[in-house]
């Protein structure tokens, strides 16, 4: 009886793999009352390839990332990985924001998708994965793109390590030694980060931003994020 759950489970994991990473479309026959007709394909949909997902055990789930090459099925995967608090999916979406993980074909990119990344970055932050800080930090100081360090930033401000407040300092007198107004996500994810993380080290930096010449919403976010830091322990 093992053994055949056991064959169930490979069987719908391969069936799987079939569908999402390899970009073949699994059909089913409908019927039709007209024999000249040919009889058109019902493809599976994706909120049923989601339902069959959460069902795949875990340990199923490294081999599922390695071979995604499709964007829809990736970001379920960091989903249903963000929808748990455990050691190994935690282990799963570090290998998705790490940047090996990116694969090459022909010199570009085929699963290197931002927003993946930051659901993975987002999912690390709400899980409070202290595991995940020195890839944070890394990104936080190494990516190209301000959206996804802003979120990292935020996620270290959730995950509450206090070693993420220097990289934060650094990177905030960066972003406002040369302030850009295509920087203001970063600025923003920046300041919301040190009101979390509570360090008084962040309060000269906060004071002059909230005084600054920046947007009405990032001065008010500074104020807010002095007052969490004035009240922290």
């Amino acid at each position: 009886m093992i053994m055949m759950e056991e064959f169930m489970r490979k069987s719908f994991f391969i069936f799987l793999l079939c569908i999402m990473f390899l970009s073949v479309p699994i059909f089913a026959q409908t019927t039709t009352d007209n024999p000249y007709q040919a009889q058109q394909p019902e493809q599976i949909t994706l909120e049923e390839l989601f339902l069959g997902l959460q069902n795949i055990p875990i340990e199923y789930f490294e081999e599922m990332i390695l071979a995604a090459n499709n964007h829809d099925a990736l970001m379920m995967i960091v989903t249903i990985l963000g929808q748990n608090n455990d050691e190994e999916s935690i282990k799963l979406l570090l290998r998705i924001i790490d940047p090996n993980y990116v694969q090459m074909v022909n010199g570009v990119p085929i699963n290197d998708w931002w927003d993946v990344k930051v659901e993975a970055i987002i999912a690390l932050g709400n899980m409070k994965a202290t595991e995940a800080v020195p890839a944070l930090i890394k990104i936080l100081q190494t990516s190209n793109d301000p959206i996804v360090k802003a979120y990292a930033a935020m996620s270290l401000g959730k995950i509450g390590d206090k070693s993420a407040v220097d990289p934060i300092l650094i990177q905030l007198s960066i972003v406002m030694s040369a302030y850009k107004s295509e920087n203001l996500p970063l600025l923003y994810g920046l300041v919301v980060a040190l009101g979390d993380l509570g360090d008084p080290k962040a309060i000269p930096v906060l004071l002059q931003i909230s005084q600054g010449p920046y947007p009405a919403f990032i001065r008010q976010v500074a104020v807010a994020s002095l007052k969490k830091v004035s009240t922290s322990k």
